[in-house]
């Protein structure tokens, strides 16, 4: 410590103040430290409502998958009744063909 006086005497450093000057920066470094616990907090209260908010998302993204299957199968089953309306249509055109040619035969006779 009587080293560190003499060199302060040398170059006329006030010891009082350069304590003063220490302490001051050692409250600034405790109060930014307290900020910084704060802040961290704030950000891990916002991380775990991200993620809340991202289980939603995915819950939803489910439903919405589980809704287009649904109406894929309904889309198909849709297709395989227009394949039968289409299917009876041809062959009710097939029998109207007959019904004219046996009318026309009828008529002949």
């Amino acid at each position: 410590m009587e080293f560190t006086k003499e060199i302060a005497k040398k170059s006329d450093v006030d010891l009082d103040d350069e304590e003063l000057y220490s302490v001051g920066n050692m409250i600034r470094e405790i109060k930014l430290e307290e900020e910084l616990a704060e802040k961290d907090k704030a950000i891990e209260e916002k991380d775990k409502a991200m993620e809340e908010k991202d289980k939603v998302i995915e819950e939803k993204d489910k439903a919405m998958e589980e809704k287009d299957k649904a109406i894929e199968e309904k889309d198909k089953a849709i297709e395989e009744k227009d394949k039968a309306i289409e299917e009876k249509d041809k062959a009710m055109e097939e029998k109207d063909k007959i019904i004219k040619r046996v009318q026309e035969q009828l008529k002949r006779k």
